[in-house]
């Protein structure tokens, strides 16, 4: 690390003139940007701007967590005094109102704060978020999504704006995962339980993001149970759930019900055994611990296990999961929906997917 900061530290110790053209201040914030996990958290927050003022290196722009400040003005104080004015989350431009939650149904998160952007994924009725910014017309709120910390623009008429105190409140509520849709609530919709309700053995009540109770069948919820590991066999069952509630269709960006993308797909069947896990397919291979890496070392995958596979060579573009014996179930557009296909089948998708094999990943281990 040091080599690549002796420009840095040969520009402020020959600052009066010495240099023609001063190196790149953005070097270290590119740095430690290149340290976090891609595309969310963190790093989709991080926006840090370095510049040279009277000798000292003002620091401005937004972070996520105090972590990220801390480490950024540590990096900057090895060539010189640092001007730290970075804001770390919840940033003052949002107001008093820095949480919020998806109201009902299922909301699109796009791209840039209009209907026409590319859709990047969607939130479920009962997501936490932390919002970010807010649109110059106050229509759409950027936001970063709890359950994985992935970030997009939302209509701000689709969610419930928070303070602190009632995100907290919410947060601190025991959860059920819905395991089939019901009107309003799509599966995969973790709500609290409602409290001082003492339902029938074959009722659960909850609560929606508005405060209304509300009765299910006790058959249809699964609780929540924060840091326990999945079981294998509880993967293998909800990925067959998904799979047997045809017809389904290949959605860019779904993330709900019968309209899944490939990551997606993974992200559901674990979200439903309690487990969250990062939205694209090239973030969950560098989330996983790496196995298999050629098709021909597939006796070493366990069920559950992340099957990744690359269209352009660079990283994971396409995603399933591993259900034994050589078998794996996906959404894909080969199959334009959820299906199950071989790592040793004859069909020419199956032949295809062998030649773009990309490795695995293990998540259940982490």
């Amino acid at each position: 690390m040091i080599q690549r900061l002796l420009p840095l530290i040969f520009w402020c110790l020959f600052a009066g003139g010495a240099w023609a053209v001063p190196p790149d201040l953005q070097l270290l914030v590119k740095q430690y940007s290149e340290t976090l996990p891609k595309g969310y958290g963190s790093q989709a927050v991080l926006n840090v701007q370095a510049s040279d003022v009277e000798g000292k290196m003002l620091l401005r722009g937004q972070v996520l967590t105090n972590k990220d400040r801390v480490a950024l003005h540590k990096l900057y104080e090895r060539v010189g005094k640092v001007d730290d004015q970075i804001e770390v989350f919840p940033f003052a431009q949002v107001g008093s109102l820095p949480y919020g939650i998806v109201r009902l149904g299922v909301v699109d998160m796009r791209a840039e704060p209009r209907g026409d952007s590319g859709l990047e994924s969607q939130a479920l009725a009962g997501d936490t978020l932390k919002i970010l910014a807010v649109s110059q017309d106050g229509q759409w709120l950027k936001v970063l999504r709890d359950w994985d910390d992935y970030p997009g623009w939302i209509e701000a008429k689709y969610i419930l704006r928070w303070s602190a105190t009632d995100y907290l409140k919410w947060s601190a509520l025991p959860k059920v995962v819905l395991l089939n849709t019901k009107p309003d609530f799509p599966r995969g919709s973790i709500l609290p339980v409602a409290p001082k309700r003492i339902p029938p053995t074959d009722t659960t009540f909850i609560l929606s993001p508005e405060g209304k109770t509300i009765a299910l069948s006790a058959l249809v919820v699964q609780p929540v149970k924060a840091n326990e590991t999945p079981k294998r066999s509880s993967i293998v069952s909800y990925a067959k759930l998904l799979l047997a509630d045809q017809p389904t269709h290949y959605l860019w960006g779904g993330v709900a019900d019968r309209n899944l993308d490939c990551s997606a797909f993974n992200q559901i069947v674990y979200r439903l055994s309690g487990k969250g896990i990062p939205r694209d397919s090239y973030q969950q291979q560098a989330y996983a611990r790496p196995i298999a890496p050629k098709v021909e070392d597939w006796k070493q995958l366990e069920s559950g296990d992340l099957l990744f596979f690359s269209e352009n060579g660079k990283r994971a573009t396409h995603t399933g999961i591993y259900i034994g014996e050589g078998k794996f179930i996906h959404s894909s557009k080969g199959n334009d929906g959820i299906a199950m296909n071989d790592l040793n089948g004859s069909s020419d998708y199956e032949v295809k997917l062998r030649k773009i094999y990309w490795g695995a990943g293990r998540i259940l281990d982490r």
